[in-house]
């Protein structure tokens, strides 16, 4: 069996790193898989490729006489050619994008001129694993023209709604996303309704059984069958897979010691790839610190843009940065009393699982995957409501549930449901099945 695992970038977010994880534990474990993603592959990935390089030579009479910068621009940033009909619907869609005001969710659009069906990759597989393909990857007609049984794991809300990738309180995606609230003020808010229309006719010519819709948590998959775009599709629970030979537990005071962080204090961990996103919570974080005891706790965060102290109401912060090697940041885990995300809405966080990999509690709110992952008092707490009085008193909290947190039982338990080979034992049941059709 040849699998062909499709992802756009191959940046640090969640979904990238999750799909990289799964294509890797397939390398290990012996299945023919290969990844083609529209960025550079990130190094120590095996079997990765580059569609970029595909249609720069796929295109070559064409981008020989286009200047190297704009070449870069049109190919690797937006995998748009110099068409001028998609050149006018991206100067259309980036006038909208650009009206959006900060701090909201990512918002992207699906067209491309890329044929995936026309790489030498997708002839050789048998199974289409798509992953997070949005951002000009993946374009509409390949549903059309698709022949081969696909997988699509969900990361987020995108497949299924007219650009938005978490919808917060809104629910069009279930009838037809006019007048999106995420596009209001632009020159087009119903331009969502457009590109959700242009999803389902795509998705109208597949064969409910040439397709299997993964989700990695119980409220995506929920909310993906309610949605309108996706429903009449099979549906598959299948978390997230972790290396447990990484994140696995260690000793608590040898892994503080070899960090420099306090062995007087409760260390709570906060790990930010982005703080600028509302949706992360990052400033109910900052809030709810102002209220713990300076004596008893500290801060240790993990991301490239995470500020000091006095964000923290000159509260003791260790910043280790951004930390690519996982088996440091497995220390991290390890040296930290409590992994606190304060995320508003959000799928199946890898930063929860490698948490409770290496037995550490995690303090959360009840949204999205989160309660699929953390029981109340066994493995961490979630807060009563949204807001950050109740993220502070689930922190200040802690110490009186300490005890019944027992880190060999989060991480023997933690295990049991994510290791690697349990994901991928649930996918190869759900190829079989699609090949069997």
């Amino acid at each position: 069996m040849k699998v062909l695992i499709l992802n756009s970038n191959n940046k640090a977010g969640g979904a990238s790193k999750a799909c990289y994880r799964l294509h890797m534990s397939y390398i290990k474990a012996g299945i023919d898989s290969s990844l083609l993603i529209k960025d550079i592959p990130p190094p120590g990935i095996t079997n990765a490729y580059n569609y970029w390089n595909f249609q720069t030579q796929k295109h070559k009479e064409e981008t020989n006489s286009i200047p190297k910068k704009i070449l870069y621009k049109l190919l690797y940033e937006t995998g748009l050619h110099k068409d001028a009909r998609f050149d006018k619907e991206l100067k259309y869609q980036t006038q909208i994008l650009d009206a959006r005001p900060p701090g909201l969710e990512v918002f992207t659009f699906a067209n491309s001129v890329n044929d995936i069906t026309e790489h030498p990759l997708y002839a050789e597989a048998d199974i289409i694993h798509l992953h997070f393909v949005a951002a000009h990857y993946v374009d509409y007609s390949f549903f059309k023209k698709a022949t081969k049984p696909i997988v699509w794991t969900l990361h987020d809300m995108n497949p299924f709604t007219g650009g938005c990738h978490y919808a917060g309180d809104c629910e069009k995606y279930q009838t037809d996303c006019h007048h999106c609230p995420q596009l209001a003020g632009t020159i087009n808010d119903d331009y969502s309704h457009i590109e959700l229309q242009k999803k389902i006719d795509a998705y109208g010519k597949l064969n409910v059984k040439q397709i299997a819709i993964a989700s990695p948590s119980t409220w995506l998959m929920t909310t993906s069958k309610s949605s309108k775009a996706l429903s009449r599709f099979d549906h598959h629970l299948v978390p997230y897979g972790i290396d447990s030979s990484v994140y696995k537990l260690k000793n608590k005071a040898a892994a503080k010691h070899s960090l420099g962080l306090p062995t007087n204090k409760k260390v709570i961990l906060f790990v930010a790839y982005l703080v600028d996103n509302i949706r992360k919570g990052y400033s109910l974080l900052t809030e709810a610190i102002k209220s713990v005891n300076k004596d008893e706790f500290a801060v240790c965060t993990v991301g490239a843009k995470t500020p000091g102290n006095t964000a923290f109401n000159n509260i003791e912060v260790h910043q280790l940065g951004y930390i690519e090697d996982e088996q440091l940041l497995s220390t991290v885990y390890n040296a930290a009393d409590m992994f606190v995300i304060p995320s508003l809405a959000d799928n199946l966080p890898n930063t929860v699982l490698e948490s409770l990999m290496c037995g550490t509690p995690v303090i959360a709110f009840p949204v999205g995957g989160i309660p699929d992952m953390v029981q109340h008092r066994e493995n961490g707490l979630l807060c009563k409501d949204f807001t950050a009085s109740s993220l502070a008193e689930s922190i200040m909290q802690f110490k009186n549930y300490e005890q019944s947190f027992n880190a060999e039982k989060i991480s023997k338990d933690a295990c049991k449901k994510y290791e690697e080979k349990v994901q991928i034992e649930a996918y190869l049941k759900i190829y079989n099945s699609l090949l069997n059709g």
